[in-house]
């Protein structure tokens, strides 16, 4: 009888199905059933902002840039197994970098852009695997802030802000580790026209950034 049940407990048998259940919890066979939830997400990665405008041609190069920490927030509601609509939030920070203007003086540049994002995104499963390929398009609703200095004016910062609304591209893939929870990579990119102290110029964001995602 002991015998019995300690190969029950621990016969070769017993300890497949309990590895087969595992398996089962931690890496879903439906991943289906998993791309077909709600699922709220975290992003944490590096954006680059650049921005060119008359001043910058002017001085002969294509523009200033600058990356810093990104970080976003997103909610996504199937619409099918294959296809999401999602809401997003970002912050990409902080980007500063000068130029030398045509009289020879030093221009500083710093800018914030955050933006609120309305889309659409495609899920492509990878067959037999918990991983997904995502592609995303949508509006971007942007604002940016900039600021000016110029070495030939000490103490004097031009400070202005605008707003609008852009078409945003990404792509990107995850991996479940859990059912329902996902870790991945993701990368966006977009650009729009600004008028800034009463100038014309082009500024682009993109971002990459490392995601958490969880469904409910």
């Amino acid at each position: 009888f002991r015998s019995n049940i300690i190969r029950m407990l621990f016969g070769e048998e017993y300890m497949k199905n309990i590895i087969l259940l595992l398996v089962a919890i931690i890496f879903p066979t439906s991943y289906a059933q998993a791309e077909n939830t709600p699922m709220l997400g975290l992003a944490f990665g590096s954006a680059g902002q650049e921005y060119s405008d008359f001043y910058t041609d002017v001085a002969g190069i294509s523009g200033v840039s600058g990356r810093d920490a990104s970080v976003g927030i997103r909610m996504s509601i199937p619409l099918g197994h294959y296809l999401h609509l999602e809401g997003a939030a970002y912050d990409y920070g902080e980007a500063n970098d000068n130029y030398i203007d045509n009289f020879g003086d030093l221009i500083s540049v710093k800018m914030s852009t955050t933006s609120v994002n309305i889309g659409m995104a495609g899920i492509v499963p990878l067959r037999h695997t918990p991983t997904d390929f995502i592609g995303r398009i949508g509006l971007a609703l942007w604002d940016s802030d900039i600021e000016f200095r110029d070495s030939s004016l000490p103490g004097v910062v031009l400070t202005d802000n605008d707003s609008g609304v852009a078409l945003y591209l990404g792509f990107g893939a995850r991996t479940y580790i859990a059912r329902n929870v996902a870790i991945g990579l993701e990368y966006t990119l977009f650009g729009f026209d600004t008028t800034y102290t009463d100038v014309a110029g082009e500024q682009y964001i993109d971002n990459f950034a490392l995601t958490v995602d969880v469904g409910f």
